[in-house]
């Protein structure tokens, strides 16, 4: 669950289709970004800094997913 970032669609009074309104993707794809279950492209994190003008320093704590089990990029040895 990536709870920054929920918490930071809450502050603005969004509800997750406004959310995904905004930022041109489906409600369902917005969702399973804001659960945990997809990381979101690049393209979709550049979208929420420009619309929402998030400082740099801030967008890391919109992309943590707080269940994440492995590493982006790392590798498992057979």
């Amino acid at each position: 669950m990536r709870s920054n970032l929920k918490a930071f669609r809450a502050k603005k009074n969004l509800n997750q289709e406004q959310m995904s309104n905004l930022l041109g993707i489906s409600r369902i794809t917005y969702s399973a970004i804001e659960t945990g279950e997809r990381r979101g492209s690049s393209a979709f994190w550049e979208r929420l800094q420009a619309v929402f003008n998030v400082p740099n320093a801030d967008m890391w704590e919109l992309t943590l997913n707080e269940g994440a089990t492995e590493c982006v990029g790392a590798l498992k040895e057979k």
